[in-house]
């Protein structure tokens, strides 16, 4: 399971969407079915629009202006530009994206997303 997400308020979605929609998922199916569309809607934001790693930034403020103080442990500080290129690794390594912030074909296969893999890469 995904350690960003507290166990018991995943637990508790999980728990209310599986009658309301007659499914039966687990924890890992319904991170997994997550991942599945994430993956699925990079494919097309790349395909259309060319998205890829340098899309996946946050406003200049966030690197130059410190965040207020009183706003949790990073108040009065700046987020590191190399921060992020290391947050961009793990959270491509942790969905089975390349580096470059695309899926990779093995992932892409994975998921039953093999049909737009001769898309995607027409576009790279």
């Amino acid at each position: 399971m995904n350690a960003c997400f507290r166990e018991r308020e995943v637990s508790i979605l999980v728990d209310a969407l599986n009658p309301l929609c007659g499914w039966n998922l687990t924890m890992d199916e319904f991170f997994e079915t997550g991942k599945r569309i994430l993956t699925l809607q990079r494919a097309y934001s790349h395909r259309e629009a060319g998205h890829d790693r340098k899309d996946d930034t946050m406003s200049g403020r966030m690197f130059d202006v410190p965040l207020p103080t009183g706003d949790g442990p990073r108040g009065g500080q700046v987020i590191p530009r190399e921060q992020l290129a290391k947050t961009q690794d793990e959270f491509y390594t942790l969905v089975g994206w390349e580096k470059d912030g695309l899926p990779s074909d093995a992932t892409l296969k994975k998921m039953g997303l093999d049909f737009v893999i001769a898309d995607m890469r027409k576009k790279k």
